[in-house]
């Protein structure tokens, strides 16, 4: 998108003026003139009219303003964003991704939905700078400001979330709670349940294995949450997801295998067992590969679980691909200093081979 400048300077040459004519019908130097062609300074909001008067163009137009102008800079700003969650992301601990909805919001801050993503963006950074709470002070102004406008329930419950998250973190407890209060009560009928009036044969099993899936994914997160003995609750749920899956066809559940195996190794650092967190390094690598191929592939792929095998993954090729893969983020997770004492280890360093 062009600045004021350059619309300036495009339209005094249409005019065929030079920078000295201009500044004397405006009364400035023709260094101010230049400093404005060249986006150092902008013209003071006093001139604008008498621009407009003398480049013979509307407003609007000088400043930028029209509809067309508009789209093709919103879509510049869309692709600068989807260009940094390729590029960047987790890798750049996502500093790319906060320039790209920091502009966003900037230059159309009633764009909700970007607000709420880039409060999630700060309060997710703030976790790693020096000025952490400040940080979090400022993604709760936005998650506010999204609260307070916003008439999308959805995108209000996803701000909430992130502000009794925010709160919490700087020990304002009880100010998340009253936030937390402003989600509606859950309805008092299940609506899956209810489907199941009208369901029969094998749509009916469908069905079910569907909830089992939901229920499944929520379980796994739940088990390590409430127990004490977190390694414990690691190798539970290592063993419900086998005996779930017995035949070792566990497609999407490889990520959640690949995220179980990290905190395993993580524990066994934190208990210097050395051997039994590469180990479990070794199985967290395996997943993530396994976890990219149930991401990414060209034909459905099916369960062959009893419990599951009325599911199917349906074709996933995405044209960009916005994170790292699971591979790649897995090479940066075994990265981590807890791992340092690994580092001679000819085991270890096969992991980034």
């Amino acid at each position: 998108m062009h600045s004021i400048g350059l619309r300036i300077k495009e339209h005094r040459k249409r005019n065929d003026l030079t920078q000295e004519k201009l500044a004397d019908f405006l009364g400035v130097t023709h260094k101010a003139v230049s400093k404005w062609e060249c986006g150092i300074t902008t013209p003071d909001l006093a001139l604008i009219g008498p621009l407009t008067k003398i480049l013979h163009v509307s407003a609007d137009e000088l400043l930028g303003l029209t509809k067309e102008s508009d789209d093709t800079r919103r879509a510049e700003l869309d692709g600068n964003l989807r260009q940094a969650w390729i590029h960047g992301g987790e890798m750049d601990g996502f500093a790319l991704v906060y320039k790209a909805q920091e502009a966003i919001a900037r230059e159309y801050p009633t764009d909700l939905a970007n607000l709420r993503d880039f409060a999630w963006t700060i309060f997710n950074r703030a976790q790693h700078a020096e000025d952490r709470d400040a940080e979090i002070l400022r993604a709760i102004h936005h998650f506010e400001t999204v609260i307070d406008t916003s008439d999308d329930w959805l995108l209000k419950a996803s701000a909430i979330d992130g502000i009794t998250r925010a709160l919490a973190a700087v020990g304002c407890y009880d100010e998340a709670r009253r936030y937390a209060d402003l989600l509606p009560d859950p309805p008092r009928i299940d609506r899956e349940k209810i489907y199941e009036n009208v369901l029969r044969g094998e749509e009916l099993r469908t069905h079910r294995q569907q909830r089992l899936d939901s229920v499944l994914h929520t379980l796994i997160v739940l088990m390590e949450q409430c127990a004490r003995d977190k390694l414990q609750a690691i190798r539970h749920c290592e063993e419900i997801l086998c005996i779930l899956i017995p035949d070792g066809n566990y497609l999407e559940y490889h990520c959640y295998l690949a995220e179980l195996a990290y905190r395993k190794a993580v524990y066994y650092m934190q208990m210097h067992m050395y051997e039994e967190a590469v180990s479990a390094l070794q199985e967290y690598r395996e997943h993530s590969i396994q976890a990219d191929h149930a991401d990414v592939h060209e034909e459905p792929l099916a369960y062959t679980s009893p419990y599951f095998d009325l599911l199917v993954l349906p074709a996933n090729v995405p044209e960009e691909r916005y994170t790292p893969s699971y591979t790649e983020a897995s090479v940066l997770q075994m990265q981590n200093a807890v791992f340092d004492p690994l580092c001679d280890r000819e085991d270890f360093r096969a992991l980034f081979e």
